[in-house]
This record gives C-alpha cells, structure tokens and sequence, in this order.
C-alpha cells in the first residue's frame, strides 16, 4: 500500500498496537485499557490506598438530590438492562478494587464564588478533615467566568492549597442519557482513580536499557497585562518511565524570559533528581533520558536540557530531544483508504499509528485516522511531525516514533484515543490550568510540588 506526502509516494510503516499491562509479572495483558481493567482490575488493586478514600462533596443545595444519584452510579455503577455486557455496570468500586467510599456533603446556597470557597473552606477545616478527594459539583456556564469569579477555579485551588486532588463535574452531565452517561462516568472514574495515586495500568518495555525517562516539557505564560515586564513564564515538566509509569509533574517558579533558561535547568535537575534517587540508579547503569517539547525547540531549551544531561556524570548516558508538532504543512494520503463508519468519514486517512520517514531526523506519525474521525465534515486529519533536534545523541527514529504512538494510546484522563502522546497531553493540560489559576490573586503554583506533584491532579 502507497501513501503520498507532499506529492511523493511512500512506503508507509506501522507501529504495532499497545498491550495493556496489569501487574508487574506481565502475565495478566489486554489489548484493550478498559476491557483490561474488568477483567483483571487495575495494576495497583492490591498495594492501593487507602481502601476506603474519604471525600468531601461540594455541590449546590438545590443540585443536592441529583448531585447524590449521580456519585451513586459512579460509585456502584449502571446495571446492564440486557443480557449483553455494559459499559460502566461494575461502578468504580468494582473495577478498581476498592472497598468504599466515604462521602459527607457541603452544600453552597447560590452559585457564586464567594459560596463555592466558604463550602470548601467549611470540609477543611471540619472535624471530619484529612479528605483524600473532593468531588465538586459545577455549571455550564462556569466556563464563561474568570479569575476569582470563576466557582470552579476559586474551589480548586482552596482544595490544592490543603493537597487535596479534585474532580469536577457539571451539573449537566448529572442530566446526561444513560447510554452516554455509561461512558463520562468510566472516564471520570479512571482519572478519580489516577488522583487518588492509583496506577490502572502500564506499558510494556521491550528496551535493555537499565533506566529510561520520557519527560514532557511545556511553557505556560502567567500574569496579565499587554506589556512584557508583566509578563512571566512558568516551565512545566512531567516525567515518565519507559513502562508509562507517571512519576510526578514538576513547575519551575514564575520569573521574566530573560531568567527562564536558569530557571528551566533548576526545574528539570530537580524533577530527575528526585526520580533518580526513586529509582535507585546506580554508577554505570545504561540511562536513556527522552524530551518530548510541544513547540519547536529554541536553544534556550536545547542549552538547557544539555547543561543537565552533562551534570549526570558517572552513567552510560544518551538522550533524544523531540519536537512534536500538531501543526506542519503535511499531509499523509492513503489511496486506498475509503473511510470508516454508515456516514463515510475519514476517505483517504491512513490508519491510526502510519508513520513514514521525511528524512533521518523527521517522521510523519497519524494519530487520528478513520475510525478516530467523528464527523464526515471534518476532512482529512493531519499526522504529528516528529523533529529530532541535532544535538540529540540517540537517533533511532523507528523507535522514538514506536514511544511516541505507544504513549499516545496511554491517558489515564480517559479511554478515547488521543492525538498527541501523554508526555504533551499532560504538560498542555498542566500549563493550561496554571494559566488560569495564575488569575487567581495569591495563588502560588508551589503548592503543586509537594504531594500533590506524584498524584494526576491535572487531569
């Protein structure tokens, strides 16, 4: 089969499918995350705590009733009115193994901000206290509000302030059909899981080498105003093992572009210190360490991560730096491809996990293809370009390409396929949501690095 990029017929390779890993033996796989997890339960469903999470629930007292009955169906699922298996009928406590969860509610009378903080403010400091979640019911039209006005923001970032991970949910989504509430309520779950600390499953290695981190970089621009010297800029590092295993989300602090190059190295030095140390390496040990940036990488960032990969003295040590790009000039065409579903969507789009060679260090990559493509309407998805940057010691682009298709198909945020892989996935929502806490007045973004740094708060 033939493809065409920019007038030139390739011939395209495919990255092989994903098989889901639940315990640390490999023995119990799935080629599906959700089927996986009903059949074997999440990788941690034996070391998990605590059993029994205590959550507070922040919800308006006119939403109350509907607010309880949609927790409930999370908690204890939607039973399959058929004879055929249903999505989400085990509810959260049967598919993640867990023994209960303690709910005690604290109702805010209007909707306003103000309300939504004094309701938070309230769970902390009861005698109940020490929660392990919040669940906070929200509005639809919350989005339209900013800064300390927003009931959302304002709630969140009371709870993180206390360490306290947080789930959302609209009210309108309490109103959903059941059929497509089955599947908000599996994704909910799976990221209430992952906020608890919880791992829902793994990746497989088929790597020698000893240690290996893929490490996610993003930027978020905090502060308000037209003018450059109120401007500030906030590097956001997230860091994997090669297995998918998340191990913790790392913020620099806020300063002027001028300090961020410093200011980056201190960040990423610290977030690989602290992994370092976890993971036990040893002098000598074989170390890979791959940088996954969303926007084309300036030499502040090159400058940066080779100043911290030269102060890891005394390993084998190579490392990649990859540029991955959502928008390029290219276009991959499959011929033979004459789409998907009753409405015909995605004609000429190459299967999900296509990559072709532009050259030794650019690669091609679909991440959406026809089965991915909701409407007709929508054309032909466009692949991820992946640029290897020059001063990259490790050029295996089959591979990285491999790693980059494989972590796309790893979000503990939901079961949907997604269009970038998690080490950006993660980094963009990380800096999008510090973008809009920073409107926040007082709001300190180092709350993030302490407990809350290992858990998937951002999700």
């Amino acid at each position: 089969m033939g493809q065409f990029v920019a007038g030139t017929r390739l011939q395209p390779k495919k990255a092989p499918s994903v098989l889901y890993t639940f315990d640390h033996t490999r023995e119990r796989v799935h080629r599906s995350a959700d089927k996986g997890l009903d059949r074997h339960g999440p990788l941690t469903r034996e070391s998990f705590t605590p059993r029994r999470p205590r959550v507070c629930v922040i919800c308006q007292a006119r939403r109350r009733g509907d607010v309880e009955l949609f927790l409930r169906r999370l908690r204890d699922g939607i039973p399959s009115r058929s004879r055929q298996p249903q999505v989400f009928e085990n509810g959260f406590l049967r598919k993640y193994d867990v023994e209960g969860l303690d709910l005690e509610f604290f109702e805010t009378q209007t909707p306003a901000a103000a309300d939504y903080r004094a309701a938070a403010l309230q769970a902390i400091e009861s005698t109940s206290g020490n929660w392990d979640f919040a669940f906070v019911q929200t509005d639809e039209v919350f989005h339209k509000l900013h800064g300390e006005r927003n009931p959302y923001l304002v709630t969140k970032a009371t709870f993180f302030q206390h360490g306290i991970p947080v789930q959302e949910f609209e009210y309108e989504t309490t109103q959903m059909p059941e059929y497509n509430l089955r599947y908000t309520l599996n994704n909910i779950s799976l990221a209430t899981y992952s906020k608890l600390g919880g791992i829902p499953w793994l990746l497989p290695v088929s790597s020698t080498i000893t240690h290996e981190l893929v490490i996610g970089l993003s930027t978020a621009l905090v502060g308000q105003g037209r003018f450059g010297d109120r401007r500030r800029y906030l590097g956001v590092t997230t860091v994997f093992t090669g297995d998918g295993s998340y191990w913790l989300a790392n913020t620099s602090n806020c300063v002027p572009y001028s300090e961020f190059k410093a200011e980056l190295v201190r960040t990423l030095k610290a977030a690989i210190q602290r992994v370092k140390a976890q993971l036990n390496w040893r002098p000598g040990d074989a170390i890979r360490i791959v940088f996954h940036c969303f926007k084309p990488v300036k030499y502040t960032e090159a400058d940066a991560v080779e100043q911290v990969v030269q102060a890891l003295t005394g390993y084998d040590l190579d490392y990649a730096f990859l540029h991955v790009a959502g928008r390029h000039d290219c276009v991959i065409f499959d011929p033979n491809q004459r789409g998907s579903g009753r409405s015909v969507k995605g004609v000429f789009a190459p299967e999900r996990r296509t990559y072709t060679h532009l050259s030794p260090n650019e690669t091609l990559l679909v991440l959406t293809g026809p089965k991915d493509v909701k409407l007709p309407t929508q054309g032909l998805p466009r692949p991820i370009k992946l640029n290897l940057h020059p001063r990259s010691t490790f050029q295996d682009m089959d591979y990285l390409t491999k790693q980059v298709a494989m972590f796309a198909a790893h979000s503990w945020r939901d079961f949907f396929p997604a269009s970038m892989p998690v080490t950006i996935g993660y980094s963009n929502l990380i800096a999008g949501l510090l973008g809009n806490l920073s409107t926040l007045p007082g709001f300190d973004p180092s709350v993030l690095r302490g407990k809350l740094a290992t858990k998937g708060w951002f999700l």
